[in-house]
C-alpha cells in the first residue's frame, strides 16, 4: 500500500461564529496548489507463511510462521516532482507458539511474535511544532513474548497472561533554540500481566471484566530519559461491567472504567488516576423483515472531570457523552 500525504497546512486569519450571522457569508480559506501535494510516499509490501501442527486429539497445537516485509520511501519536491529515494528496508520476522489443553476446561499457552513496523510520521499539528514535522522516522522491529492460561470454572471463562514487549522508543528532543525534534533513541519495554473474565453470575445477569498492570521503562542513551517511565502510559487499567438481559430483545449494561496514574515530560509531572461509569441499552427488533439492533450508551455518566495523558500531551477528559447507533443485518 502507499502512505498518504505527510504534510498539512494551517490557514489562519479568518473568523466566524456558528451562532451569529450567515456562515455562507464567511470568507473561505485558500490554499496554494503546492500545499496539497505530498512530500513523502511510503510503499509497503510483504509475504507470510504459517503452519499449525496438531496432535490427533488436538490437545497439543504448535504454530510456526515467517513474514517478510519491504518498506520503500521516496521524497518529493513542492511541485510534486520526484526528489530522491530516502530509504529501502527489508526484514524477515518469525512467529511461533504452542498450546496444550490438559482438559476441555484448562489450557496453557506460550507464543513469540516479531513484526517489522513502519516508523511513525511526525505530527504536523502537535503543539510542540516539531522541526521535522511530516517526516517519517526509520522502521523498527517489535518483539512480543506471552504465556498464560485459559480456564473455565462453572459458567466463567478466565484468561491470565504475562507479556513482554520491546519496541523502538520515540522521544522529543529539546533543541538549544527551544524547538523540538521528534526522533528515536533506544527501546521501550512493556512488561505486565493481564486478566479477563466473562460469564454468568445469575439468571439473566452477565459479568464482564478484567485488569492490566504495566511495568514500562525506557532504555536510552540519555540520562534524561533512561530508566524513566514512558510518557502517558498508565500503570493500571481495569474495567468491570454488569449486563442484564431482560429478554432476548432487550439488555442493559453498567460499566466502570479505571485508569491509573501516568507521567508526562519524563516523570516531571504526575497525572492522577480516574474512574468513570458508562450506561447503555441494546434493543433487537425488525424493520419490515430486516433485523435491526438499536444501541444507546452514555459515556462518563456522572460527568467526571479528569486529565487524560497521550504521550507528552495532556487532554481534558471526555465529558458526559451520548451515542446512539443502529446495526442492520442485510
Amino acid at each position: 500500500y502507499y502512505g498518504g500525504p505527510s504534510n498539512s497546512v494551517t490557514e489562519s486569519g479568518w473568523n466566524g461564529n456558528i451562532y451569529v450571522g450567515d456562515p455562507g457569508n464567511w470568507s473561505h480559506p485558500t490554499f496554494g496548489q503546492s500545499d496539497a501535494r505530498y512530500t513523502t510516499r511510503n510503499r509497503t509490501s510483504g509475504w507470510s507463511v504459517m503452519d499449525i501442527i496438531s496432535t490427533d486429539n488436538e490437545k497439543l497445537n504448535i504454530l510456526i510462521g515467517l513474514n517478510g516485509k519491504s518498506i520503500k520511501r521516496d521524497s518529493y519536491k513542492a511541485d510534486g516532482s520526484h526528489n530522491k529515494n530516502t530509504g529501502h528496508y527489508y526484514d524477515i520476522s518469525p512467529a511461533y507458539g504452542i498450546s496444550y489443553a490438559f482438559s476441555p476446561r484448562f489450557t496453557v499457552y506460550a507464543n513469540h511474535t516479531e513484526e517489522f513496523v513502519e516508523g511513525e510520521i511526525v505530527s504536523t499539528t502537535s503543539s510542540l511544532n516539531y522541526t521535522n514535522k511530516g517526516e517519517t522516522l526509520d522502521p523498527y522491529k517489535t518483539k512480543q513474548t506471552e504465556f498464560g492460561i485459559k480456564m473455565k470454572t462453572g459458567d466463567f471463562l478466565h484468561k491470565l497472561s504475562y507479556f513482554d514487549i520491546k519496541k523502538a522508543n520515540g522521544i522529543d528532543i529539546l533543541n538549544s533554540d527551544g524547538s523540538y525534534t521528534r526522533g528515536q533513541d533506544g527501546e521501550r519495554r512493556h512488561k505486565g500481566i493481564e486478566y479477563t473474565a466473562t460469564g454468568t453470575i445469575a439468571e439473566k445477569w452477565n459479568l464482564i471484566g478484567g485488569f492490566m498492570h504495566l511495568n514500562t521503562e525506557q532504555k536510552t542513551s540519555s540520562t534524561a530519559t533512561n530508566g524513566k517511565r514512558p510518557n502517558g502510559v498508565p500503570d493500571w487499567t481495569a474495567s468491570l461491567g454488569v449486563e442484564y438481559e431482560a429478554s432476548d430483545a432487550f439488555s442493559a449494561l453498567l460499566r466502570g472504567n479505571y485508569v491509573g496514574t501516568s507521567y508526562v515530560l519524563n516523570e516531571k509531572y504526575k497525572v492522577p488516576s480516574y474512574f468513570t461509569m458508562d450506561l447503555g441499552v441494546k434493543y433487537k427488533t425488525k424493520m419490515n423483515s430486516t433485523p435491526v439492533t438499536l444501541n444507546a450508551i452514555c459515556y462518563n455518566v456522572f460527568n467526571k472531570n479528569y486529565w487524560s495523558a497521550s504521550g507528552n500531551v495532556l487532554h481534558l477528559g471526555g465529558p458526559r457523552t451520548f451515542m446512539v447507533s443502529a446495526e442492520f443485518e442485510l
